[in-house]
């Protein structure tokens, strides 16, 4: 009998640097919202309706809400049930979301086998990026820290394979925000890809030949999470159609729809290509360096294919990417929603040595000293600022100066990589 080695990630010792790091997050969480100080909520934000739609749950009378926000209706009801003022209700709720999304990721940084620094890196990420969780100390009436506890609770189910918990997970990420059909959509990718008997062509077996009438050998328990979680997606979205109706109808009818919209964007940015670059800047502005990482795409994409897991967080970071551009005004939020995707393929990468330790380290430290020097020379986001006025000169100085450094780790990370061999 062959001796089981022990493994240094699961060590008592990483055990107390995990503990460590989360104490020390927990304690950043809660001096950033014990000393918040939420900016008013008036005009046509977004923290109007989420306000109209608590004040709706706790007198329960119907209230009309425009689409897409008449249909995010779990933070809203959460924040209904404190006995508060509906500011200091939704602070809560962030703060409880914050100290849950901190748990999942320590949860999933452990289950990929990856470190306490990339535990510490990724948490720091979240915590201190202007588009992070500070957003929601200046506006905390929103619902994307209850969005960003259930998207890494999604994935830590993915990555366990609790198929039960992961679909309830999806439905309560249905009630928070459209966004969690996305996640559907790549998880059936990835689960279709990495199930199925037959792997490209060349390996149509005879086994495969005689189930062909059943999706092509694809695994029956598989077929069965599907189609179970569709119907439980179909119920979902048939109740917020109710709710639309009985709760919080329309103030006007038709109303556009997340596919409408998305067109509309497209043909936009075709249109007006300048919007591309805009889409760019905010990609470096939520991600750092990560098209710095997966170059060149064929390793990247060749590191993907070698597991599920892989996979999804590839497939699923490139979707929140183009989702960014497809989204209007708000690409850079959009682009930061799928940052947990991003930030773990790039540490899986980091772990597989695609690129060294040293490159790894000072990609790191100039995307965060780029991005909190963000707000010093952008006080709001650039796309806003080309969306309503059309100045461009922000915009070309900060991708100026991002694409330098991009150039610069480039040519680092190739003579770090020939230093290697």
């Amino acid at each position: 009998m062959q001796e089981k080695r022990s493994d240094p990630v699961r060590g008592r010792g990483s055990v107390l640097l995990f503990s460590g790091v989360f104490f020390l997050f927990a304690a950043i969480a809660v001096i950033g919202y014990v000393s918040a100080n939420p900016h008013a909520c008036y005009g046509a934000g977004d923290c109007v309706h989420y306000t109209a739609m608590t004040e709706a749950f706790r007198a329960w009378t119907p209230t009309t809400i425009p689409f897409p926000f008449n249909t995010r209706v779990l933070a809203p009801f959460l924040a209904s049930l404190f006995p508060y003022e509906i500011t200091d209700s939704f602070l809560i709720l962030n703060l409880i979301c914050v100290i849950l999304f901190l748990v999942f990721l320590a949860l999933i940084i452990w289950e990929l086998e990856l470190g306490s620094v990339d535990y510490l890196l990724i948490g720091l990420w979240f915590l201190l990026h202007p588009s992070g969780f500070p957003t929601y100390y200046a506006n905390p009436k929103l619902v994307d820290p209850l969005a960003y506890a259930i998207f890494a609770l999604v994935i830590l189910c993915y990555i366990k394979n609790w198929r039960f918990f992961l679909v309830i997970s999806l439905i309560a990420g249905l009630l928070t925000k459209q966004t969690f059909l996305v996640l559907a959509l790549l998880i059936t990718l990835a689960d279709l890809m990495f199930s199925s008997k037959v792997r490209f062509a060349k390996d149509f077996d005879c086994d495969a030949k005689r189930n062909f009438c059943f999706f092509v050998g694809i695994e029956k328990r598989t077929v069965y999470f599907l189609i179970g979680l569709y119907f439980a997606i179909y119920l979902t979205l048939d109740f917020l159609k109710a709710v639309e109706k009985e709760a919080f109808p329309l103030p006007f009818y038709p109303a556009p729809s997340s596919l409408g919209t998305i067109i509309h964007f497209l043909k936009e940015s075709l249109r007006e290509p300048f919007r591309i670059i805009v889409w760019f800047g905010s990609i470096f502005s939520a991600t750092g360096f990560f098209l710095v990482y997966v170059y060149p795409a064929k390793r990247a994409l060749q590191f993907a294919l070698k597991s599920k897991v892989a996979f999804f967080l590839f497939i699923g970071s490139l979707a929140f990417l183009v989702l960014g551009l497809l989204g209007g005004s708000d690409m850079t939020r959009i682009i930061f929603n799928g940052n947990l995707l991003i930030l773990l393929f790039v540490s899986l990468l980091a772990k597989a040595g695609t690129f060294s330790k040293t490159f790894h380290f000072a990609a790191v430290t100039l995307s965060a000293a780029m991005m909190l020097l963000y707000t010093h020379f952008f006080p709001t986001a650039f796309e806003y600022a080309y969306y309503v006025g059309h100045d461009v000169s922000g915009i070309s100085i900060f991708l100026m100066i991002m694409s330098l450094f991009s150039l610069m780790l480039v040519f680092a990370r190739h003579h770090l990589l020939d230093e290697a061999q």
